[in-house]
């Protein structure tokens, strides 16, 4: 699932539209209390230290989850001040931190599972899709369901 980012007219980021992963209890890092529908504000940002930080693409949020719960997933709304930045050593691009958040909802696990069947046979996708099924955790009938049935290098 990937969000979008928005440009003002001179070509910078206004807002990006993206996926934020959570604790069960909508806690964040640092245990920052979240709510489905709310706004939050933080007065200066750092790439990879501060801010409220999110991810374009949906599987690329799960290098973040809290791997002894199950990861709540929501579509987030970054604004205000915001950067972006890429992680080379893992890998990860398309990454923000932003002064402004607003959580606008979960994401829920039907939506995200049917996503990723609709994409496992496109070879556009497959970074995307091996990701998330190496990092999401699937049920048995899951990850059968999102078996790839081509190679994913033929066409």
């Amino acid at each position: 699932m990937q969000g979008k980012i928005i440009y003002d007219e001179n070509g910078n980021i206004k807002e990006v539209y993206g996926y934020k992963v959570f604790s069960e209890d909508l806690k964040g890092y640092n245990d920052f209390q979240f709510e489905i529908g709310k706004q939050y504000h933080i007065s200066s940002i750092q790439a990879k230290s501060s801010g409220f930080h999110f991810a374009l693409r949906l599987e690329d949020t799960l290098r973040y989850q809290f791997k002894e719960q199950e990861p709540r997933i929501c579509l987030v709304h970054g604004f205000g001040e915001i950067v972006s930045f890429d992680d080379d050593y893992y890998g990860y691009d398309n990454l923000y931190a932003s002064t402004d958040i607003e959580i606008i909802k979960e994401v829920s696990r039907k939506e995200i599972i049917a996503y990723y069947e609709s994409i496992k046979d496109n070879p556009y996708y497959t970074r995307e899709h091996q990701r998330f099924c190496q990092l999401y955790p699937l049920t048995d009938e899951e990850r059968s369901l999102l078996k790839r049935t081509r190679h994913p290098h033929r066409r």
